[in-house]
């Protein structure tokens, strides 16, 4: 403890110390004892565990930060409408600039290379500190090797929990332990637990199970011999113990080596009571048993958090050392390990199996039963144990990781063991088999975009064919969330507008406002796209009606509003347009929390378009370009969205209008690009209007090539009889120019 306030003390260029040593040595548990003792210097603390998903922890840790600077908008971390990646960047970049200190704990690390991406540049040493706790001991900047206790700290640590144990025994089992702290802890819960024990029979019982700590030594991966076969034995002793003492506990405690070693929370152990017919009553006896063997302990979870308020739990949970899951699973028979995997399968998939829906709630409420399914896919696949019901799982996973977790390397690698499977000959239900097609066809679509269409239209074919409300949930998000985005990537409107259309009778038996509301925009938007502002009108006023039911989320709701502001602004109704766009500018902050998101940032060009229709030149070119600027910080790049192009295009029109045609010219030109890089087939009304504009601004400029060259691309992409087409052909003759055949 003291190296590492001595180390913070001092001048460091990267304050970043590592505890090393093996595991269950008590790495993490110094960790925890720094932060409990210096939790008043710091007003920023929080503990992420670096064998899991960083990324949404990251995500966790924007929205505590965010929570507690609600009246400093310069603070805030953009959360939503930014990839989860663009989270992580605005965290590290928040934290080397706040003068605040604050401590960061990153427990169980691989090694330095899976944290560069993050931990914080530290601009700040004296304040900023990042502890990290890790087995392996090589390649730290700074580190403090965590050995066994001293003779003197075991025995200290025996007598606090032994008070009437003598000098001589407590040296004994001490010593017969090699100090190693979580053998330790065993031995004393163990004596503790039993009247008649005392330390010679202790030592005696572990003596007697040499010969089973032999056979679970050939199974386990040894890290250090000795204390292997220490901390083995004395687990050994206390699982027989506890199996006499509540079969059930320890039945449980079987179950639970096989998840992950956190996020044990009651709603699973309730889960797992009720699928072995056990009553709900027996929670409290059960997990006093378990805390009280001392293989099992209460989660902090960020007590002392971003906030630097105390967090609040729906639900108690718990955790257990991995050491403790390792000897376990080690003594058990393959016959009996490979029962509790489908049994557990079973168990997760009532969790995660349902409609999407239902399975966005479950991880919004209990986003641990994401880590526990995927720690048991894993070690499915480390027995080699595959069968429909795992292989089910692996197919739920995948799409709660790509679609709500957003944890995109893993999808991708999930998905393509999903594949292997598959083809190796494993079948599982349609639904499930549709599920996958949906999920990897939205995995490979930025890569392929033919590929995602083939395989999603593949997957809404088996789903038209099946009744159930869990394929239906699933059909409309294929056809309207994915299949009617990949359609709009294409440029291609009217089938986007179609794949929507498919899903009307099916949100109708749905019978979910979400959906409905969601339907309906999406409807709205592809005649938006279109021009076709009437029927775009009446389909957003559809959802509206559906949100004003209620039960929404406020980004839902909010994301209606914002596309009832740019219908209201493309069809000329300026006057209400520009009532709603001041209400939603103050009510994006709130909603959002910060200005550097999509839709806050859309409202800023449309306010760009309604400042210039009032005239306020000044003002709504500054307006467009701030609203680029944040759009580029957003995205990462300058030409990444038809929101862009829009911008282009309203400030290509007011450059015209101040007779700046060559600024003009170069904005068309730019928001042409957009959408040649974006859209392959030109179905967007705003190309017709670049094109419209571009052969007009060629007449301005007395460029008859442009002009020519406009107008021959309008009529290649949107006909002859299309009414702009005959407005640059009636401006032609007006001016008595030539005009192409």
């Amino acid at each position: 403890m003291a190296s590492i306030a001595q180390f913070f003390n001092q001048p460091n260029e990267k304050p970043l110390i590592a505890l090393v040593g093996l595991s269950g040595i008590g790495k993490s548990q110094m960790a925890k004892e720094y932060a409990h003792q210096a939790q008043m210097q710091y007003p920023v603390l929080w503990w992420f565990d670096a064998g899991h998903d960083m990324t949404q922890q990251f995500i966790d840790f924007a929205h505590a930060w965010n929570k507690s600077h609600q009246n400093a908008p310069e603070l805030l971390i953009p959360e939503n409408s930014i990839s989860p990646q663009g989270v992580v960047k605005a965290v590290r970049k928040v934290l080397d600039n706040t003068p605040t200190p604050w401590l960061l704990i990153f427990d169980n690390s691989k090694g330095m290379a899976e944290l560069n991406n993050f931990i914080p540049e530290v601009s700040s040493p004296k304040q900023h500190h990042v502890i990290v706790t890790s087995k392996l001991i090589q390649n730290w900047p700074q580190k403090v090797t965590i050995q066994p206790l001293q003779r003197h700290e075991s025995i200290e640590f025996i007598q606090k929990s032994l008070p009437n144990l003598g000098q001589e025994d407590s040296t004994n089992l001490a010593q017969t332990l090699g100090d190693f702290p979580l053998a330790l802890a065993q031995a004393v819960t163990y004596i503790k637990q039993i009247p008649s024990m005392n330390v010679e029979n202790y030592l005696n019982l572990l003596q007697q199970r040499s010969p089973t700590i032999k056979h679970l030594e050939s199974k386990l991966k040894l890290e250090a011999d000795d204390y292997q076969r220490t901390l083995s034995a004395t687990l050994t002793l206390t699982f027989e113990e506890l199996k006499k003492e509540s079969p059930i506990s320890y039945e449980l405690l079987k179950h639970l080596a096989f998840l992950n070693n956190k996020g044990i929370s009651e709603i699973l152990i309730n889960k797992w009571f009720e699928l072995n017919n056990h009553p709900q009553e027996l929670l409290h006896e059960i997990t006093y048993y378990l805390t009280t063997f001392a293989v099992f302990e209460k989660s902090e979870n960020n007590d002392h958090t971003a906030t630097g308020r105390k967090s609040t739990q729906k639900s108690q949970e718990y955790e257990m050392h991995e050491q403790i899951q390792n000897v376990m699973r080690s003594s058990l028979s393959r016959e009996t390990s490979e029962k509790i995997l489908s049994e557990l399968t079973q168990l997760l998939l009532s969790f995660v199996s349902g409609e999407t829906s239902a399975l966005e709630e479950t991880l919004n409420t209990y986003p641990a039963i994401y880590e526990h399914s995927k720690v048991l896919s894993q070690l499915q696949q480390s027995y080699n144990y595959e069968d429909p019901a795992s292989l089910e799982l692996k197919i739920d996973v995948a799409h709660a990781s790509r679609f709500y977790r957003h944890d995109f390397d893993y999808a991708q690698q999930l998905a393509q063991s999903i594949n292997d499977l598959l083809d190796a000959g494993i079948s599982v239900s349609p639904f499930s088999r549709a599920r996958h097609l949906n999920t990897f066809g939205n995995i490979i679509v930025h890569e392929n975009l033919e590929e995602g269409i083939r395989l999603t239209r593949s997957a809404l074919k088996i789903l038209e064919g099946m009744e159930s409300k869990q394929a239906k949930a699933e059909l409309f998000i294929a056809s309207v969330n994915n299949l009617g985005d990949y359609y709009l990537i294409q440029g291609n409107i009217s089938q986007a507008i179609a794949a929507c259309e498919r899903a009307r009778s099916t949100v109708k038996q749905l019978d979910n406002r979400a959906y409905d509301t969601i339907f309906h925009s999406f409807i709205a938007l592809g005649h938006m796209y279109k021009g076709q502002y009437p029927k775009a009108l009446e389909n957003i006023e559809l959802a509206i009606k559906s949100r004003n039911l209620g039960g929404l989320s406020k980004q839902t709701y909010f994301f209606v509003e914002v596309n009832l502001l740019e219908i209201l602004v493309r069809s000329g109704q300026y006057d209400e347009a520009l009532a709603l766009s001041q209400r939603l500018e103050k009510e994006a902050l709130e909603i959002f929390q910060s200005p550097i998101n999509h839709l806050p940032i859309r409202i800023k060009v449309l306010v760009g378009y309604l400042n210039a229709k009032h005239n306020q030149i000044e003002q709504a070119t500054n307006t467009l370009n701030l609203s680029l600027q944040q759009y580029e910080k957003l995205s990462g790049k300058p030409d990444g969205d038809p929101v862009q192009a829009f911008a282009h295009l309203v400030l290509g029109t007011i450059h015209k209008s101040q007779k700046e045609f060559e600024t003009a010219l170069s904005e068309y030109k730019y928001a042409e690009a957009i959408f040649d890089k974006l859209s392959e087939i030109k179905e967007f009304d705003d190309i017709s209007d670049i094109y419209t504009k571009l052969a007009l601004l060629g007449i301005k400029m007395n460029r008859q090539d442009l002009t020519h060259e406009y107008l021959r691309k309008h009529i290649k992409h949107f006909g002859l009889e299309h009414p702009r087409t005959a407005q640059i052909l009636k401006e032609l003759d007006h001016q008595g120019l030539e005009i192409p055949l």
